[in-house]
């Protein structure tokens, strides 16, 4: 654009980029369902550790499955059905052979007590899983039914999510505490910052991953960053974890990157793996 038409080239890609090419609903659904498995997320960690809670994510991948075969309609293969059996035989010994309560936790001297304060820390988690799976299903649907770009449903969907947030607060009475304790603390407003640029790196990081080495590495990255946060918390804050519970640790990000590594050799070599498809629609 010249110089004079350039305020109004500007103009028009901004209006561009804010205006919907879906129905606004289908934003606030997805809006909706990520808020709310970020919610379970975050509160499950009074309830367990963050160890604990790294590797049942891993199980997402059932939930995944499950989502995707009522919605989408889709057929997987027996490598996945494998996969996902491993991943949970593997999270379920991790949680059987050692301590998976958080701090908090530990310190309630009541045994049953003590047990329902980790139930609901992993019914929280199973939630996280649903509605995770809700929103990556619901985001697949948008992105086959409209011809859109990811940089318009991470606008629309980021807006819908502030104001979702911003509305339950209002509703819980929250609104103004929250904002008086961050303008008390600091360190709080720090930290949620540092919080919110290291979320914008990341999802440049992810597209860029995505766009350039494909979905299969980028799970693969994803399983390795998974390891790193498990030994990150294990040598920063002293989640310790028993023998056991790291060979079944390792045993479920093994099968993760095994999956990867199939997955890559099947796009390379298809000929090779024939029975072994990625997701066959039916």
């Amino acid at each position: 654009p010249t110089p004079s038409s350039a305020p109004r080239y500007t103009w028009q890609k901004l209006s561009d980029l804010f205006t919907p090419v879906a129905p606004l609903y289908m934003y606030v659904g997805v809006s909706l369902t990520n808020v709310l498995a970020s919610s379970c997320q975050y509160e499950a960690l009074k309830w367990v550790t963050f160890s604990t809670q790294t590797v049942a994510k891993c199980c997402k991948i059932v939930t995944v499955m499950t989502v995707g075969t009522v919605l989408s309609r889709k057929r997987y293969s027996l490598r996945d059905f494998a996969t996902a059996v491993s991943v949970v035989l593997g999270a379920a010994a991790f949680m059987l052979t050692g301590s998976i309560a958080s701090h908090e936790t530990e310190l309630e001297a009541e045994e049953t007590k003590h047990s329902m304060r980790v139930l609901v820390g992993l019914a929280l988690m199973l939630l996280f899983m649903f509605f995770d799976a809700l929103t990556s299903a619901m985001q697949e649907k948008m992105f086959s039914g409209f011809s859109m770009s990811i940089f318009d449903q991470m606008v629309h969907v980021n807006l819908s999510s502030a104001l979702l947030s911003i509305l339950s607060l209002l509703l819980g009475g929250r609104l103004w505490h929250c904002l008086t304790r961050m303008m008390r603390c600091r360190q709080l407003v720090i930290d949620v910052c540092a919080l919110a640029a290291s979320s914008v790196v990341g999802q440049i990081c992810i597209l860029f991953t995505i766009k350039q080495l494909g979905a299969v590495v980028f799970a693969s990255v994803v399983t390795l960053r998974q390891m790193a946060s498990v030994l990150l918390s294990n040598l920063l804050f002293g989640h310790r974890l028993t023998a056991l519970q790291w060979v079944a640790a390792v045993y479920v990000f093994g099968t993760l990157l095994l999956n990867s590594f199939l997955k890559n050799m099947a796009r390379k070599q298809p000929d090779l793996f024939k029975d072994s498809t990625d997701i066959k629609q039916q």
